[in-house]
């Protein structure tokens, strides 16, 4: 978020404490005591939000090679037991 903290003092903050609580997903806000800053208000999961919001708006298309049938039966028998687990485990 590009946008500059809102400066509120902290008596204004204490006095409407339940608006900045729902106001801080959107907004940051710089509280301060005598003109001094003395806390930010910010939220910490904002970053996460915002990259999963991207991530979910991002077109994932498969590779226009990729068997989906064969992958399908493939973890089938990996979870029957039939085939190992990993790559690597494979004895042959």
């Amino acid at each position: 978020m590009a946008q500059e903290p809102i400066r509120i003092t902290a008596s204004e903050f204490r006095q409407n404490f339940g608006t900045y609580m729902r106001n801080v997903a959107n907004f940051d806000y710089e509280v301060t005591r005598n003109g001094q800053v003395i806390g930010l208000w910010t939220d910490p999961n904002r970053n996460r939000r915002e990259a999963a919001e991207r991530l979910i708006g991002m077109n994932l298309n498969l590779a226009d090679d990729l068997d989906v049938e064969k992958l399908i039966e493939e973890r089938r028998l990996r979870r029957g037991g039939y085939l190992p687990r990993y790559p690597e485990d494979d004895p042959s």
